[in-house]
């Protein structure tokens, strides 16, 4: 059983008091359908497109969103969030987790060369 969890970017900059977007891919490596839960924890608030994805066929993808909105004034000019995804059907604990990393005020994204969210195989 196993899971892949990837960020298409790990490092997004964003204006202050601006709101930034980042995709995720949850990728079942297991051999059935899997139930997920998702959470993001950071020093900035973060909100996922969905918490909890079930029935995720092996092999297949699902696509979440990480959205987080920059202090309009704030000390911290760069804030990590950590993205878990966790099998609730697995009878070990099964989790993996990505960090992106956001930066006020001209920061430079970099975008990972892959060519799907599965990334390479």
């Amino acid at each position: 059983d196993d899971l892949e969890l990837i960020a298409l970017e790990l490092m997004a900059g964003v204006l202050p008091g601006a709101t930034r977007s980042v995709t995720l891919g949850l990728v079942n490596l297991s051999p059935g359908n899997r139930n997920y839960s998702i959470v993001a924890a950071g020093s900035w608030p973060a909100k996922l497109s969905t918490t909890r994805v079930n029935a995720l066929a092996s092999g297949q993808e699902a696509q979440i969103t990480l959205t987080v909105t920059a202090p309009a004034q704030s000390q911290a000019q760069l804030a990590s969030i950590r993205v878990t995804a966790t099998d609730l059907l697995s009878s070990a604990v099964l989790s993996r987790d990505v960090s992106v990393v956001f930066k006020v005020a001209g920061a430079v994204s970099k975008q990972l060369p892959v060519k799907s969210l599965r990334g390479v195989e």
